[in-house]
């Protein structure tokens, strides 16, 4: 979703959903990718609109809580996080934990979004009508 990693975390990074019931942290110096916005038909549905994230290595994301942490089987072959209290989608990966070896981080997650930027989006030719992408970041068909 969020490309491969190409850069790192200069510091501890945390987040989680609305009520705090599922939170994350992510170690500094983990392998980080480029912020994307998304705008195929399911990030559209599970976020109503564009969904903006970033994948980080698995071996630098720590669960800190999970009590509300639920995943749902959105495909064939991912997962995407969410709390299952408050709703806040926070999260995918793929579902076979042979394969992955990162997880994408809603944008709206982090606790402090200062330092994210948005790159590019990915899936334009699925993006609803009822808006343009007038930002002149570069823009995909499908994935990047």
């Amino acid at each position: 979703m969020a490309g491969l990693p190409t850069r790192v975390a200069a510091e501890t990074l945390t987040g989680g959903c609305a009520c705090g019931s599922a939170r994350w942290r992510v170690k500094a110096g983990t392998a980080m990718a480029a912020l994307v916005a998304c705008q195929c038909r399911q990030c559209n549905q599970m976020s109503s609109h564009l969904l903006a994230a970033t994948s980080v290595a698995e071996t630098g994301l720590t669960w800190t809580r999970e009590e509300t942490l639920t995943w749902f089987e959105s495909s064939d072959f991912a997962e995407r996080g969410f709390c299952r209290a408050c709703g806040c989608n926070i999260s995918w990966r793929l579902s076979d934990p042979d394969a992955r070896e990162t997880v994408a981080l809603m944008a709206g997650s982090f606790d402090d979004q200062s330092g994210l930027r948005l790159e590019r989006h990915i899936f334009v030719d699925y993006k609803p009508g009822y808006y343009a992408i007038t930002d002149g970041l570069p823009q995909f068909p499908d994935s990047d």
